[in-house]
């Protein structure tokens, strides 16, 4: 097991390079480029802000009954948008459980689906604003679980906080001083990777690749534009939108396999997934530690970006 980006892996993906003439570097962002999953954590933000819209009947049919769709549209018409009801807290607890039921029962394909068309109804800049609020809250925010109690009493427990690594703005300047163009393919929506990527790394938005609503006339659709970032839809959102293969691609779960197999040289941050790391050892990615990364704890520059660029 190989800890940082040393001198080794570097030599490889010099030797990949030579002949290209675009020279492509893919980022998973989630778990790879930062500690923590941004897509979830918007998600919470939207819960907790009672921000969804919850006025639209198309943000209602994508609550199946057997998730408690008539039990959520009651508690919601008795909170009425205030956070200090005392049924709130039961609210925010139900609405975070759907999604971690839906990914047992369908699967992550659908289930990543499922969280971007509740943007359903919200319109484009406001969805851009809330995630710089979002990323904003939770780059101040503790590495911790928080947990809210639902309507059986039961608590759920939802991860909090995000932090960048150091170790990829330390490998992203190299690769940019080698004139590789970096790009970041994940599978949270593309507004709040838009403005993630490019408050923390300076990633330009024609270079995200990310899961997306439909857009009429500026309004968030209950329609997924293709394709779905989940896996083999990774690798055909890089041909769609860069049109050749990477150089080097980095990513951390089972996701991310075939955008690193489609790459030179893949990287593998380790977190344990026993699928991800069989896939590793296989196609002889270098392989890290994740937990071998550095979270950088002082965020006023990444504040400072957000501010000035999204608030």
């Amino acid at each position: 097991m190989k800890h940082g980006f040393d001198s080794t892996l570097l030599e490889q993906i010099e030797n990949a390079a030579v002949g290209r003439k675009r020279k492509i570097a893919t980022f998973d962002f989630d778990n790879t480029c930062i500690l923590g999953d941004i897509g979830q954590s918007f998600e919470h933000y939207l819960i907790r802000k009672l921000s969804y819209k919850f006025n639209d009947s198309r943000f209602w049919d994508l609550i199946h009954e057997q998730d408690g769709r008539q039990t959520l549209e009651d508690l919601v018409s008795k909170i009425d948008f205030d956070t200090h009801h005392e049924l709130y807290p039961a609210l925010v607890a139900e609405l975070n459980s759907i999604y971690m039921r839906k990914l047992i029962r369908e699967g992550k394909y659908a289930a990543y689906s499922w969280a971007v068309l509740l943007h359903v109804g919200i319109e484009v800049d406001e969805l851009e604003h809330l995630s710089a609020l979002a990323i904003r809250e939770e780059l101040q925010t503790p590495r911790i679980h928080e947990e809210w109690t639902n309507l059986k009493g039961k608590p759920v427990s939802i991860e909090r906080g995000i932090r960048p690594f150091q170790e990829i703005f330390k490998i992203m300047d190299w690769l940019k001083e080698r004139e590789f163009e970096i790009w970041v393919v994940s599978a949270s929506n593309w507004w709040t990777v838009k403005v993630a990527a490019g408050s923390i790394f300076s990633v330009p938005p024609e270079r995200i690749i990310a899961m997306r609503n439909k857009v009429d006339k500026g309004i968030m659709s209950n329609i997924i534009d293709p394709p779905v970032m989940y896996r083999e839809g990774k690798r055909e959102g890089i041909v769609r939108d860069i049109g050749e293969s990477p150089v080097v691609a980095f990513g951390d779960t089972v996701t991310d396999i075939e955008m690193l197999e489609f790459a030179d040289v893949g990287v593998a941050l380790d977190r344990g997934n026993k699928e991800f790391k069989a896939a590793a050892l296989k196609n002889n990615w270098w392989m890290q530690l994740q937990s071998s990364l550095t979270p950088i704890e002082n965020q006023q520059p990444f504040l400072d970006k957000l501010d000035t660029t999204y608030l």
